[in-house]
């Protein structure tokens, strides 16, 4: 049960991670939490990592535990490169920030799917 609860949390707090990726203004005028989700978008990260790890320690030796591991290491991965280079002027890095992203969104679209049909 607690399991459950630690994987909706983490999944509540990707999606809004994935908030922090718009731009339109239109968006933002009519969703104005997006804007604090943009300011706060590592924080949610960190806390949607920590969620995920203490899923994966609840949830034990589930048939869907490999694919959840790997999108949960992908995800801290994501985290730990972040930190040095955000402030850094390499300008590739917001293009490999993104491309990570969309890596870990499949990747944990595939283990919520693994753990469904199994």
């Amino acid at each position: 049960m607690l399991d459950s609860v630690f994987a909706f949390a983490s999944l509540a707090l990707l999606i809004l991670c994935m908030g922090a990726a718009v731009r339109s203004s239109v968006l933002l005028n009519r969703f104005p939490f997006l804007k604090t989700v943009r300011k706060h978008h590592v924080l949610c990260a960190v806390l949607c990592c920590s969620c995920a790890f203490a899923h994966g320690i609840l949830a034990g030796r589930a048939p869907a535990a490999i694919s959840g591991k790997i999108a949960a290491m992908l995800l801290l991965l994501l985290i730990v490169l972040a930190l040095p280079l955000r402030s850094s002027a390499n300008r590739y890095w917001r293009r490999i920030h993104r491309t990570l992203s969309v890596i870990v969104i499949v990747l944990v679209s595939v283990h919520i799917l693994h753990a469904v049909l199994t």
